[in-house]
């Protein structure tokens, strides 16, 4: 079963004036759900299950599987779920989770696989970490919850319910890691998430990197009848997008602005062939005319 997210592309007004040369990223923590950007996307795992790779459009799992019922274990036997939406949850001893368009806002419900029980113990806290990561794979920020490991007390483990872990960057976030260490090591302690989160919005056109990231990524992750081809075709067909946007950013990176605008409008035209009229597509192609509209005030 591949679960199918529809996005909504909302256009945003560009700053003028943008550097696209970014000193250093800021990265701050989200203390709860609320605190993300309207628009926000939440995605549960229900209905999946076995190892997760690409079957939610738009993400790419390593590490990760999805089990149901997702349930904590725990020294008293108590019944304990890391669910957050139905009984499913993502299952991993470090995840890894890759986005084909570029985010600003992630977060989900963490908990142990696992809470031990030992009379008269101090409650035991291990840090959480979500690491955020750049194009370049570099990891441009992290953030942390303490979450409970072990403890002497059962009411502990009777109250016990996921804990948010999110984060906000002011530069783009291609990746994101979850793990208990630092940096991701997927060989050690289980946990589980729930509920990922996530918010993107268009980056500044200055930043063209970005911005065609965005735009190419958001056609990947559109639904197959998005496209007006049949549904064994249209990987082909994404495929061959990437390949364009991708030659497109290569004239960009070589000062070839003509070369890079005659790109982008052969990606139009195979746009309007091959994707149904819909306002999902009309969105696309404006957002291809105003990277079109600042390469030519670069000529």
């Amino acid at each position: 079963m591949r679960k199918k997210i529809i996005w909504t592309i909302s256009m945003a007004i560009l700053a003028l004036g943008f550097s696209t040369i970014i000193a250093s990223a800021t990265v701050t923590q989200l203390s709860s759900p609320s605190e993300f950007s309207p628009g926000a996307i939440t995605i549960d795992f229900e209905g999946l299950s076995g190892p997760l790779s690409d079957q939610i459009s738009g993400f790419t799992f390593l590490y990760t599987s999805v089990v149901d019922p997702a349930t904590i274990g725990n020294s008293p036997g108590l019944p304990l779920s890391a669910a957050t939406s139905g009984t499913a949850a993502a299952f991993s001893a470090g995840s890894r989770i890759d986005f084909s368009v570029p985010i600003f806002e992630v977060g989900m419900f963490v908990s142990p696989s696992f809470i031990t029980y030992i009379g008269g113990l101090t409650p035991v806290y291990v840090d959480m970490f979500l690491v955020a990561l750049d194009s370049s794979d570099t990891q441009i920020g992290e953030v942390s919850v303490p979450v409970l490991r072990a403890t002497g007390s059962i009411t502990d483990i009777e109250n016990f319910t996921p804990l948010f872990l999110g984060l906000r960057s002011d530069t783009p976030v291609y990746a994101v890691t979850i793990d208990w260490e630092l940096p991701l090591y997927p060989s050690g302690s289980t946990l589980f998430f729930d509920d990922l989160t996530i918010y993107t919005e268009v980056p500044p056109v200055e930043d063209t990197e970005a911005y065609i990231d965005y735009v190419s990524g958001i056609t990947q992750i559109l639904p197959d009848e998005a496209f007006d081809r049949p549904e064994e075709d249209v990987p082909d067909v994404k495929n061959d997008l990437t390949d364009l946007f991708d030659d497109a950013l290569e004239n960009i990176n070589e000062g070839d602005y003509e070369g890079a605008i005659e790109k982008l409008n052969r990606i139009k035209e195979f746009i309007y062939e091959q994707i149904v009229e819909s306002a999902e597509r009309q969105e696309i192609i404006s957002l291809i005319d105003g990277l079109i509209a600042y390469l030519e005030t670069l000529l």
